[in-house]
């Protein structure tokens, strides 16, 4: 007696469960709720959002720069610092009173003298160069970029709004969940 209330117990919840689950044969199930289930709705309306971004662009502009240099004509230096070493010698000689020490003295600074108005005195002038200088410059601009979309569908008669990362096209994808008002 006991086995047949056990079985006739197992048949009407297999029962039920083939009865309560038939109203949804073309609607996909969550399996981990079975108060859900997946249904499509028509789209309505699309809007894209759009968000502004600054644009950086780096371009190289490269342009011919002339360079001027002073040169100094250095081709006296040595003439400069023998005729400074004659002079300080025969002057070293004089004032020293034509001991050999005061004349080497005096062409030793004579000549030291000589080679600096030798280096400073001569001739100069500008040499005139191009060289090729290349620098990055970065120009910006402002661009819209669609962020989303803000979506309108219509599910048995009511209307949804949401807001999806991608276009959904004429239909989408909605999950329908059911659950008992208790008044």
């Amino acid at each position: 007696m006991k086995t047949t209330i056990s079985t006739a117990l197992i048949i009407s919840f297999v029962i039920a469960a083939g009865t309560a689950n038939a109203g949804h044969g073309n609607k996909w199930r969550k399996h981990n709720n079975p108060n859900a289930y997946f249904d499509r709705a028509k789209v309505t309306n699309v809007e894209p959002i759009y968000r502004t971004i600054r644009v950086s662009t780096p371009r190289e502009e490269c342009y011919t720069q002339e360079v001027r240099t002073d040169v100094h004509d250095h081709g006296n230096k040595a003439a400069s610092a023998v005729l400074g070493g004659v002079i300080g010698g025969a002057v070293g000689h004089n004032v020293g009173k034509h001991r050999k020490g005061a004349t080497i003295a005096g062409a030793i600074i004579g000549a030291a003298i000589g080679n600096n108005l030798g280096r400073n005195a001569g001739p100069s002038h500008q040499k005139v160069s191009y060289e090729d200088v290349c620098e990055t410059r970065t120009s910006y601009h402002e661009e819209q970029r669609i962020e989303g979309y803000e979506v309108s569908y219509k599910y048995k008669g009511e209307r949804f709004t949401t807001v999806m990362d991608e276009h959904p096209g004429k239909r989408i994808k909605v999950r329908v969940h059911v659950s008992p008002v208790v008044d």
